[in-house]
């Protein structure tokens, strides 16, 4: 038995060192980078080199002051155009798959570089602590003609991407400005958050062969979220293809961005609705007014905001009054339209579902945003038995009230 005891104790002993330590591990600060990318790849001699750097950190606790610095030699070398320090100042958060640091620099491959790998050193410290902790990665020099790429001229359809889009189309073009050729050229265009690909397969372009300084265009299509903002937004896009004269056909990657521009609009969605007379409920036979709100989602202000239902001819209803003026609405603000239906006397009783189209005008350009309420036509009948039982309690309780004071009075005259 007490073996047994003993096992327990250090069992719960362990729980209590390993919780300690576990939060310690997360509070230690740690740095840790990658080359993602260099450009071109090989690297060719009397041209420069761009390289890409991401740098991660885990640990819950902040670092502060952090110094890089790359370290290259001959045949690499940095002139004018750029330096080898970067700095951060506060990094606060453990870095993610989307959330990291990158860090760019560009250096010159010389004219006489022979072919072959050339190691270069990423240093960094932090926290004001005066050591560096050094990260070393390859570079391949190559004089061998290699395709390069870039992007061309971005064109939209239609010519203004705004929120709220669907089935957008972008006019991707690739121009090849290396002196190589290139095999089976594919994009694969990752879309930031707010886009989605209109179809499957919609946001991967097949380009075929594209031969050095020449250029080819695909398409992708897309749809834009309705509360997105105004800015530009940035696509990850993979390039894959084979080098025409690599013989061992090896398959190739070249990360690249691509920004899309896009404009807010505004963007006007029913937020609620009431029925204004005394019941709140919509009977057959009924003329009755209906409150509508309608509150701008969007990030542009929005003139002229007016509703109108749309009848449909299988409703028991007639449109008294069918649209209302709302106003300006501001980004965020709410408003408020009242419409006015008569109720067909034989109208099933069921709930039924009206479009409604809240039409707004924005920096000369006209928007329509398409929407729905819900109208539950009720028994009156029923409604009235709903009523009524809660009145003859309150009779039966007044009966009973007055029965027990006229009582109470006969019992003292008989006293007396």
């Amino acid at each position: 038995m007490n073996k047994k005891y003993m096992l327990i104790v250090l069992v719960l002993l362990t729980m209590i060192l390993i919780k300690p330590i576990y939060a310690n591990d997360l509070d230690v600060v740690k740095l840790s980078a990658n080359l993602q990318n260099q450009d071109p790849d090989p690297a060719v001699p009397g041209e420069y080199l761009e390289l890409r750097f991401n740098v991660y950190k885990t640990g819950n606790n902040s670092a502060e002051n952090i110094q890089f610095y790359l370290d290259v030699e001959h045949p690499l070398s940095f002139d004018l155009s750029d330096t080898p320090d970067r700095n951060i100042s506060l990094w606060k958060g453990q870095s993610g798959d989307d959330w990291y640091y990158t860090l760019y620099y560009k250096v010159l491959v010389d004219s006489l570089a022979l072919e072959g790998d050339y190691e270069i050193s990423l240093r960094y410290k932090y926290n004001d602590i005066d050591v560096w902790n050094i990260e070393k990665f390859n570079i391949r020099v190559d004089n061998k003609e290699v395709p390069n790429f870039v992007f061309g001229n971005l064109l939209t359809t239609p010519r203004k991407l705004l929120s709220g889009q669907e089935e957008a189309k972008i006019d991707i073009d690739l121009l090849n400005i290396g002196k190589g050729d290139a095999e089976n050229v594919i994009l694969e265009v990752n879309l930031p958050e707010g886009f989605n690909p209109t179809y499957a397969y919609s946001d991967r372009i097949n380009l075929g062969n594209i031969d050095a300084s020449q250029n080819k265009t695909g398409s992708i299509y897309l749809d834009i979220d309705d509360e997105i903002k105004s800015g530009i937004y940035q696509a990850k896009v993979k390039v894959k293809y084979i080098e025409e004269s690599d013989s061992k056909k090896e398959l190739k990657e070249k990360e690249m961005i691509l920004e899309i521009p896009v404009k807010a609009k505004p963007y006007l969605k029913v937020t609620s609705q009431e029925v204004l007379n005394e019941t709140k409920t919509i009977f057959p036979g009924q003329t009755i007014d209906i409150k509508i709100n309608v509150k701008n989602f969007g990030d542009k202000d929005a003139e002229s905001v007016s509703l109108r239902v749309l009848k449909d001819s299988s409703h028991p209803f007639d449109l008294v009054e069918k649209s209302d003026f709302i106003g300006n609405l501001e980004s965020l603000q709410e408003g408020e339209a009242v419409i006015s239906i008569e109720v067909d006397p034989n109208a099933n009783l069921k709930e039924y579902k009206l479009n409604v189209e809240i039409r707004s005008i924005s920096e000369n350009t006209v928007f329509i945003d398409d929407d729905s309420i819900i109208l539950k036509v009720v028994s009156e009948d029923k409604n009235k038995n709903n009523l009524l039982i809660p009145i003859l309690v309150v009779l039966f309780l007044l009966a009973g009230l007055i029965y027990y004071i006229s009582i109470k009075k006969k019992n003292k005259k008989g006293k007396k």
